[in-house]
């Protein structure tokens, strides 16, 4: 299977002749992937969510909310045990955009579910996976408002509403999906971060908030979850929007492979470690680049 969200080496599907055939397939469903049929939600309101509530994050994993478990819900994130920061502060810094210890306890408390590793080795591990998506941050910084704005209106309009795949044919630049609204099932830690992470806490039925990927800002609604007997089968089954970093979707349109040039941004960046003893967070192969 192909990684979720690292753009593939594969053929271009057919577009309507008035959209542009440029991308690649960001999210290439698995071998004979067949989408479900559409299933109706329970009522909850005329609104998904409420729009005063659309741009707010969901809660620190393990603090304040707790996810239902069962067949239509998440799994739990609440295990007993103590996340390994009790405060929220930066910890690394990537390009000058940084990684908190918020981030790496929202990761930490995510792979506890489904992984049996020590945590010190998750942190790195957290580290790794978030360092792309900072690189990016720092590069195009001048245009993550846009496009976070992008990402909010959507959101907007979906939590209003406005059918999914009105949504995604306005905004998302994922046009090459199995389904007019975007739409998924995969398993876990196919998709980049925090893709991945908010594909299996996210309340079945509900948005997710607008985050950042190594490709741009997204939101998601998770349709169904199908829990397998252990924790790392489970299945996810969501829709998405991306509205993703315009220099990537050039890139891709020139046939250049994005995801060997967003390797070496990643090798040439600088890393700078803000607290005395948390080198140990650099994963082994970066850290030479520390500064």
């Amino acid at each position: 299977m192909i990684p979720l969200l690292l753009l593939a080496s594969l053929p271009l599907l057919q577009e309507p002749s008035d959209k542009p055939a440029r991308l690649k397939p960001l999210v290439p469903a698995p071998e004979g992937y067949a989408p479900k049929p559409e299933r109706v939600l329970p009522p909850k309101g005329p609104q998904i969510e409420k729009p005063a509530e659309a741009a707010q994050p969901l809660a620190l994993p393990g603090a304040e909310r707790s996810f239902a478990e069962g067949p239509e819900g998440a799994r739990s994130l609440k295990d007993g045990r103590p996340l390994p920061f009790t405060s929220d502060r930066a910890l690394l810094r990537v390009d000058g955009i940084e990684i908190t210890t918020q981030e790496l306890n929202d990761l930490v408390a995510y792979y506890r579910t489904f992984r049996s590793s020590s945590e010190d080795l998750m942190l790195q591990q957290a580290v790794k996976a978030l360092l792309p998506s900072k690189v990016l941050a720092s590069r195009f910084a001048d245009q993550l408002p846009v496009m976070l704005a992008s990402c909010e209106e959507a959101r907007a309009e979906a939590a209003t509403g406005v059918p999914f795949e009105q949504v995604v044919a306005k905004f998302s630049a994922d046009t090459e999906a199995p389904t007019a609204d975007g739409r998924y099932t995969f398993g876990r830690e196919v998709a980049v971060q925090p893709f991945d992470r908010y594909s299996f806490i996210t309340p079945s039925g509900d948005l997710s908030p607008s985050f950042l990927t190594v490709y741009g800002y997204h939101f998601l609604q998770v349709m169904s979850y199908d829990l397998g007997t252990k924790p790392i089968d489970d299945q996810t089954e969501v829709r998405h929007v991306l509205i993703m970093f315009p220099e990537l979707i050039a890139l891709e349109e020139k046939g250049d492979d994005v995801r060997k040039w967003i390797k070496a941004r990643v090798k040439e960046a600088e890393i700078e470690v803000l607290e005395p003893g948390m080198e140990n967070l650099v994963p082994p192969e970066n850290r030479k680049q520390v500064r």
